[in-house]
């Protein structure tokens, strides 16, 4: 299970993770338009994000220890309760297309969780989260084209639907694993799939971004 203690610590490293890759980002923005700013946007939007969850919900500090105090048994923060203020936060603080999408991705976070019972995100919400995040990206883009970071998470929801089907409540980590490898798969297809990014020689940028945000998520199942 997703549980809020998961969700904090995700967007600290999504958003530290951003940084990191901010300019290899921003060097494989060729498309739609090649102004080298989604690397840029969608660590602006993450971080804006993870500030307004800290002002709702109060600094969390680095120790698991600590997050465990505030987000763990007995706590009263769910999920859904830190993704809509992460939703809220990326919203207000969305810079370009790029943070557009990915205040969409959290608003699918915090839309999945609330329709629970407990606002929190068993596995198999997985999916339905991921599937989500694509429908409501689609919506959000005003022309949406296949070979960009659509089509990535659209692996990626697929790829969690897959294994989360394939055996009785198989382990969090696995399927979220499994769909962070899709979205990789995808992601090195997208350079044919594109002539922008075929005559550049790179993938897409908003899909690279998806994956570091994947890998965030990875890391922070792993390191419970």
């Amino acid at each position: 299970m997703l549980t809020a203690k998961h969700i904090a610590t995700w967007a600290e490293l999504a958003a530290s993770g951003l940084r990191r890759h901010r300019d290899e980002i921003n060097q494989l923005n060729v498309f739609p338009i090649p102004d080298s700013d989604t690397g840029s946007n969608m660590t602006s939007t993450m971080e804006a994000a993870v500030e307004r969850m800290n002002q709702e919900h109060g600094e969390l500090g680095t120790s698991g220890d600590q997050r465990a105090m505030s987000y763990g048994e007995g706590g009263e923060a769910s999920v859904a309760d830190l993704a809509a203020s992460l939703a809220a936060g990326a919203v207000v603080g969305a810079r370009g297309n790029s943070g557009l999408v990915l205040s969409q991705l959290l608003r699918a976070v915090a839309d999945t969780a609330a329709r629970t019972s407990s606002g929190n995100l068993p596995v198999a919400e997985v999916p339905r989260m991921l599937h989500r995040a694509e429908k409501l990206v689609r919506r959000a883009v005003s022309d949406p084209v296949e070979g960009t970071i659509i089509t990535v998470l659209h692996a990626a929801a697929e790829r969690a639907e897959a294994v989360s089907t394939s055996q009785n409540d198989p382990p969090i980590v696995e399927v979220i694993t499994a769909s962070r490898d899709a979205a990789i798969e995808a992601l090195h297809q997208t350079t044919a799939q594109l002539p922008a990014l075929a005559e550049a020689g790179v993938v897409d940028a908003g899909g690279r971004g998806l994956v570091v945000i994947l890998d965030a998520l990875v890391e922070a199942l792993d390191g419970e």
